[in-house]
């Protein structure tokens, strides 16, 4: 009797060994979902999707508010269509990039709204026209300050699903490492001596009621979603070309967890998405 006892939980053990070695074996798994475009469109095709399309778009900031101004007024104006010495003047404003995800189901489009503070330089220059006259050419500049506290939101149907803040050239922080501790060990791992150093941006989130983070490496060129400091998603950007044709064809790599339910794989998708949108209009 104390011999089949001793088999039986030989037996379970054993079970027990193989179901743990099971679960190790599956958390961390990743299913790779390839992502089509061509040129510069922004225009996506995913594979296996159920909205057949990703686009993004809102690349181009409108000021908001407008903050205080130097310099530069009427007396200014006419001084230089006088004189010919330039004139003008520097306004501090708040920009707003209208960013958006828009797909062919609206259910799944979103717009993403990024605030940062910028500035707005106005030059005054007297010239000379074609018939002898002169006139007053106005040029103007933008400046964008990407470190002074961007923060953003992001609409999912008209209500507020996330709301953010961007950290450019994020430096070493105890809070921030924790996010990106297991990425970061991996390349160390990998030999990847640059990857440490090589943060662009990190964008802390509320998302859907969770604490998430997308991390941008441009050694790597990659996107990472974590959420909970477990690693959601990855986006494979790969080399592309320095000057993209309109038909140079491009293609990008989704790693998504495949633990996740459909609802969050999307999510991911998005989010990922959204990351490669903040990764053009902050260079």
């Amino acid at each position: 009797m104390k011999k089949n006892s001793l088999l039986l939980m030989c037996l379970f053990l054993f079970i027990l060994s193989e179901t743990e070695i099971n679960a190790q074996e599956t958390k961390g798994i990743y299913d790779t979902i390839h992502i089509y475009g061509k040129g510069n469109r922004k225009k996506y095709t995913v594979e296996a999707s159920k909205f057949g399309y990703i686009q993004l778009a809102g690349y181009n900031p409108d000021v908001v508010r407008k903050l205080a101004k130097f310099g530069g007024d009427l007396v200014g104006e006419s001084l230089t269509s006088l004189t010919g010495i330039g004139f003008g003047g520097t306004r501090d404003v708040e920009f707003v990039y209208p960013g958006q995800i828009i797909t062919a189901m609206p259910y799944y489009d979103w717009q993403m709204n990024v605030y940062c503070e910028g500035s707005i330089t106005t030059e005054r220059n007297r010239v000379k026209n074609s018939d002898g006259t002169h006139s007053v050419q106005t040029t103007e500049k933008r400046y964008y300050y990407w470190d002074r506290g961007t923060k953003g939101i992001i609409l999912g149907m008209a209500d507020t699903i996330g709301r953010l803040e961007i950290i450019r050239w994020p430096k070493p922080d105890p809070v921030l490492d924790k996010w990106i501790i297991d990425v970061a060990q991996k390349k160390r791992e990998q030999g990847d001596s640059l990857f440490a150093s090589a943060w662009r941006y990190v964008t802390l989130c509320q998302f859907r009621g969770k604490e998430t983070a997308i991390w941008y490496n441009y050694a790597a060129n990659e996107i990472y979603i974590l959420a909970a400091n477990e690693l959601l998603g990855v986006l494979q950007i790969g080399n592309l070309p320095d000057r993209i044709k309109r038909k140079t064809p491009v293609k990008f790599t989704l790693l998504a967890l495949n633990s996740l339910p459909e609802n969050d794989r999307i999510d991911i998708l998005r989010l990922a998405m959204f990351g490669l949108w903040l990764k053009d209009i902050s260079q």
